[in-house]
């Protein structure tokens, strides 16, 4: 009996020490709780770019509109003098009035190409043997251009005029004659052999040379 109370009263201690030691804690305000990770405060570091400051750039003004003119016409290169390789020298059909006879002297341009003929014409009439008989005529000095452009195939005349031997009280010429045309200063053209009533010893008299112009139609 004695030993359950001693063993009672034990048990009753301990509890009341245990007891007293829970109050003691909470009086002090102790707690267990579990270890904690100590905060390291954490710096972000922006890197500074340098910012250089640009130019303003000023605004684009579009460019006026440029006027294109008229193009000036192509001015094709200057035409060379007409050679005798590339002109024909015909005589046309004679009329007669007032006592002479005209005979037109047609003078073509056969080449390919334009060609230019002086105004300046000199004409002469040969012998058989190619001298000249009497004096050489002329066509008068030109108002105008002293060049004229032939074109390919295209043609101008000057008309001869003669006066009938028969007013002249002159002897003409029995024999035939070649009448000569000089053009631009050198080249010679020549009509074929042919009985001309003229008298050498007044051919100046006789014989006149009209301007070169544009063929009868």
């Amino acid at each position: 009996m004695f030993g359950s109370r001693l063993a009672l009263a034990a048990t009753i201690a301990l509890a009341i020490a245990a007891t007293a030691c829970g109050d003691n804690r909470a009086a002090t305000g102790t707690s267990l709780s579990p270890p904690t990770t100590p905060s390291i405060p954490l710096t972000v570091i922006t890197p500074t770019i340098p910012v250089t400051p640009t130019t303003p750039v000023p605004p684009i003004t579009p460019a006026a509109p440029t006027s294109v003119g008229p193009i000036p016409p192509t001015i094709p290169p200057p035409s060379q003098p007409c050679a005798a390789g590339v002109m024909k020298l015909t005589a046309q059909p004679s009329d007669g009035a007032m006592g002479s006879i005209y005979t037109p002297l047609l003078l073509a341009n056969t080449g390919a190409a334009a060609c230019t003929v002086s105004t300046h014409l000199v004409l002469s009439f040969l012998d058989s043997n190619g001298q000249t008989i009497g004096a050489s005529v002329t066509t008068p000095e030109a108002a105008g251009p002293s060049l004229i452009t032939l074109g390919p195939v295209e043609s101008r005349q000057t008309v001869l005029r003669y006066a009938q031997s028969g007013n002249l009280d002159c002897q003409p010429i029995a024999t035939p004659t070649t009448a000569q045309l000089i053009v631009n200063q050198t080249e010679a053209l020549t009509l074929p052999p042919s009985v001309w009533p003229l008298c050498a010893d007044r051919l100046a008299d006789q014989v006149t040379l009209g301007d070169l112009e544009a063929p009868s139609p």
